[in-house]
């Protein structure tokens, strides 16, 4: 239920928010609830895994950057509560993202057992981060483990 705020300001295009279970199996890949933003430049942001009825927007409105829009949760294929992020294109396919805290390491890329702490004025100063990817198939798949 940590609370969960827009990447980009955008128009909320999809809402869904109606499950409440989450499994660690495929069998619950299609059972995440998730809310997408449309940006306005042909790309979209895709928020998953969410708690049941845990959208702070409906599909219609506005949202700015930075502002609360939705509950983490454990739906879905999900072992844990936590959050799915994407940013996609109008076919559909993720695109990659770059972080501010990594630019001076490895250009903007996360890489496995890497640290920062947060310089984004939207989550709780001091707030330290872990990533680790996974790549299967051309799919990579990012972890983030927050802690204060």
């Amino acid at each position: 239920n940590t609370t969960i705020v827009a990447a980009i300001s955008g128009i909320v295009i999809q809402v869904v928010e109606n499950f409440s279970t989450g499994c660690p199996t495929s069998a619950c890949e299609n059972e995440s609830n998730f809310i997408i933003i449309d940006h306005g430049d042909s790309t979209f942001a895709m928020y998953a895994h969410l708690t049941v009825n845990g959208s702070l927007v409906e599909v219609g409105d506005s949202v700015d950057a930075g502002q609360n829009i939705a509950l983490s949760g454990n739906t879905g294929w999900s072992t844990e509560p936590h959050l799915h992020f994407e940013i996609k294109d109008l076919s559909g396919h993720s695109m990659p993202l770059l972080f501010y805290e990594f630019e001076n390491i490895s250009g903007g890329s996360p890489f496995w057992g890497v640290s920062a702490t947060s310089e984004n004025i939207y989550v709780n100063s001091g707030l330290t981060f872990d990533y680790s990817f996974i790549t299967f198939n051309s799919l990579t798949v990012y972890v983030i483990n927050y802690s204060p």
